[in-house]
């Protein structure tokens, strides 16, 4: 079931950098999610607006913001939640 939960979440995760990258982004790096060694870090962690800051020519902390916004909108109306 985690496994099924995270690869669920990389899809979601996916999903948003397309829609937020507008077709600037022609090719998504792969999702990579880590459990952060300091837990006040939160349960998971994700380094993809670093990867596509250069691509976007934007502030990987302002894509950060935008996808976990994006995030939070989706997983409200989740069914689990």
């Amino acid at each position: 079931m985690i496994q099924d939960l995270r690869s669920s979440l990389e899809i979601l995760i996916e999903t948003v950098v397309l829609e937020l990258s507008s077709g600037v982004q022609k090719e998504i790096p792969p999702i990579q999610l880590e459990i952060p060694h300091d837990k006040a870090n939160g349960d998971l962690a994700c380094n993809i607006a670093l990867k596509i800051a250069a691509d976007l020519k934007q502030n990987p902390f302002h894509i950060a913001n935008k996808l976990k916004e994006a995030l939070s909108k989706r997983i409200e109306n989740c069914p689990l939640s």
